[in-house]
Parts: C-alpha cells; structure tokens; sequence
C-alpha cells in the first residue's frame, strides 16, 4: 500500500490517480491503432474517448455515493467528499453511464455503436489494468481475510493496520483482477482479427470481464459495505444481467452487422487489415466484375507501401 506517489510545490500526487492516467493513456493509444485500422476517424475515437471518460467518473462518483446512502450514509457527515475525493470511484457505475454517452455519440456521427465499441472494448481491459494496481495501492477494493492454513496462503497480502483491510493476511483481488484484465486484453488481440460481425469483441469482453469479476467477487473482504442484492453483491447482480443478453445480442448482431471476409491482398498485407467493407454495420455486397477487382489491387498496393 502506497497511496501517496510524491509530492511537489506541496501537492501531492495520489498513486491511485497516476495509475488512472496511465490506464488512460494506455487505452486510448490502443483504441487509436484499432480505430484507424477499422477505418474509424481518429478524431471521432478521440471524442468518444473523452465524453465516455467523462461521463464514466461521474457514473462510477454517482454510483459511490448511492452505494454510501443505502449503507453506512458516511459522505452524509462528509459531504466534501463527494466531490474533492480523488478515490472511491465503482467501474461497473462508470460503464453504466458511459455506455449510453457513446452510443449517443457514435450514432449521431454515423460511426455504427457496435462497430465502435468493438474498438473501445479490445481497449479497457488494459486501462482497467492499471486502475487496480491503483486500488491495490490506495487499500481499496480489498480482499477478505485468507486463513494461515489455506493452500493459497503464500498469496496474502499485509497491509499497514490503519487501511481499511486491517493488518491481516487477505487475499490479493486488487492485483488478481488487475491480472486478469490483462489476460482479457491479450485474447482480445488474438480474437480481433477472427471477428466475423461488429459487436462481437465488445461481446467476448463482456462474457470474459464478467466471468472474471464474478468470481473474484467472493473473494472480496468489502461485500457487506458495498451492498448485495440477496446472495450476490450489486456488482454480481449487474454482470449476471450483462451475461444473460449477450447470448440474444450474438444471435442479432451475427445476422444484422456481419464484416465481410478480407481479401487476399488484406489477408497477405503485414498491417493485416483496411476499413471493413460492412464497417457501418450493415450487409455487405459483393465486388464482382472487373472494376471491382481493379479497387482489391488497388486496395493491396496501398496496404503494401504502408
């Protein structure tokens, strides 16, 4: 635990928001790559970017406070906190908000939601990475107390006996999911250039994040405080919901926004791929005749002097 970075002209610079801003620079230079490779404007990405992180820290700010008026009603005796904390941000109340902030904005540039949150998608998980190396580093999102007797004991973490962990031996979750994250990341690489239908990466991302925050949810030594609904906690009960539609989103998104398949000289070219031909989402018509085979060598000696 490290929640002070450094300190300069007598501010100091909390490690939890410098890992946000690597997080953020991070993915966004990864959506940037993914975007122009997608045929997507760079600006628009960037404009996206910047609404969606905005309406994101107000969603997961909004979704902290809720969570502290249905439980231990402590900002109600702080209220400042509300809005100069720097810590205490929920990820799934910034995706809640964040998400109808960029379907409005991709429809109202054309760009296709689906399409873009494909490129939006194979990009948090990496931030999301760094943003819990910040949690681990500001004792928060901490892990329930694990037994000396455990199997897994050589994995406890101590920290300092004023975080709100205690100084117990508890279960690395900050550093597990920051972990899995960047596993989710990695197959979300390795599955891009598979994507048969726009939608489908942010769909993988949803099913993978999902199994992955599921599970280390009962690992967490925060539960009570964070509200529950029944036997799961309110972070559970949002993911479950998420994972029952992607099956119903798969089945119409498969039909509604195939890509079509790359040609040879896409397939052979080292940046791997132009704009998709169903990029805005809709079917996809076929090149026949030879005007349509003059645009595919064109298109191949372009992608081959890159």
């Amino acid at each position: 635990m490290h929640p002070d970075l450094l300190t300069i002209f007598g501010f100091t610079f909390g490690t939890y928001g410098i890992c946000l801003a690597a997080g953020l620079l991070c993915a966004s230079a990864v959506a940037l790559r993914r975007a122009k490779r997608d045929g997507i404007p760079p600006q628009d990405v960037m404009d996206l970017i910047f609404y969606g992180v905005i309406a994101g820290i107000v969603g997961s700010r909004l979704a902290y406070v809720v969570k502290d008026l249905l439980t231990d009603q402590y900002l109600l005796q702080h209220p400042s906190e509300m809005i100069f904390s720097r810590t205490n941000f929920v990820f799934l109340g910034g995706v809640l908000l964040g998400l109808p902030v960029c379907a409005f904005l991709s429809r109202r540039r054309g760009l296709g939601f689906w399409r873009v949150g494909d490129v939006l998608a194979a990009a948090l998980p990496l931030g999301h990475a760094f943003g819990r190396v910040g949690c681990f580093m500001a004792g928060c999102c901490y892990g329930a107390p694990l037994p000396p007797d455990s199997p897994f004991h050589y994995l406890a973490v101590h920290f300092p006996e004023s975080a709100p962990a205690g100084s117990g031996p508890v279960w690395p979750v900050q550093l597990m999911e920051s972990a899995g994250n960047l596993a989710i990341f990695l197959l979300l690489l390795a599955l891009w250039r598979r994507r048969r239908f726009n939608g489908q990466i942010a769909l993988f991302y949803i099913l993978s994040y999902g199994a992955l925050r599921f599970s280390l949810e009962f690992l967490r030594g925060d539960y009570v405080e964070r509200g529950h609904f029944g036997a799961l906690s309110t972070s559970q009960a949002i993911i479950l919901a998420g994972v029952i539609s992607v099956p119903f989103l798969w089945r119409h998104l498969r039909r509604a926004q195939p890509i079509a398949q790359k040609t040879e000289a896409e397939e052979a070219s080292p940046e791997g791929a132009g704009p998709s031909n169903g990029a805005q989402g809709g079917p996809t018509q076929p090149n026949n005749g030879p005007a349509g085979k003059r645009r595919v060598h064109k298109r191949g000696n372009r992608m081959w002097n890159r």
